[in-house]
């Protein structure tokens, strides 16, 4: 199967084949050292500049040398901003667009008050995944057990 470019996300190949191997297969042989991917936890990490997969497992720098599985991989690039969704947060503020322009410029639309844009990868600072947001966020009068 080919495509345009060299990394999609699993939502994107779905619509060509069903099935999560396969999706794990091409993560496989297209991920590359120093490589953003993202997965369905919400959590991206950075592939390791050497070796990156070894088996099932991608092995990413986290203070130390760790590993997760690619059938977790739910999308990667190398660049960051791809793996940003509407509902993350960037430099503090959810994004509520991300839209492509003619140049192939991202441009990642906010809540902020100024209703700012990152124009650029260099320009985020931090990202938290709407997945990681959720799983901490505290809900006034929720009783967890």
């Amino acid at each position: 199967m080919n495509f345009n470019k060299r990394c999609i996300s699993k939502k994107e190949f779905k619509k060509y084949e069903d099935s999560d191997v396969a999706y794990s297969l091409y993560v496989r042989d297209n991920l590359k050292p120093n490589d953003y991917f993202r997965t369905f936890a919400g959590q991206i990490f950075k592939s390791m500049n050497v070796s990156p997969i070894k088996g099932n497992k991608i092995y990413y720098a986290n203070g130390d040398y760790t590993q997760v599985d690619i059938l977790a991989v739910t999308n990667f690039s190398d660049k960051l901003i791809d793996l940003i969704e509407i509902g993350d947060y960037v430099n503090g503020s959810k994004v509520l667009d991300i839209n492509e322009d003619e140049n192939n410029r991202i441009w990642i639309y906010t809540d902020s008050k100024n209703n700012e844009c990152c124009f650029s990868e260099s320009e985020i600072e931090d990202v938290v995944t709407k997945e990681q947001f959720n799983s901490q966020k505290y809900v006034v009068g929720e009783i967890n057990d």
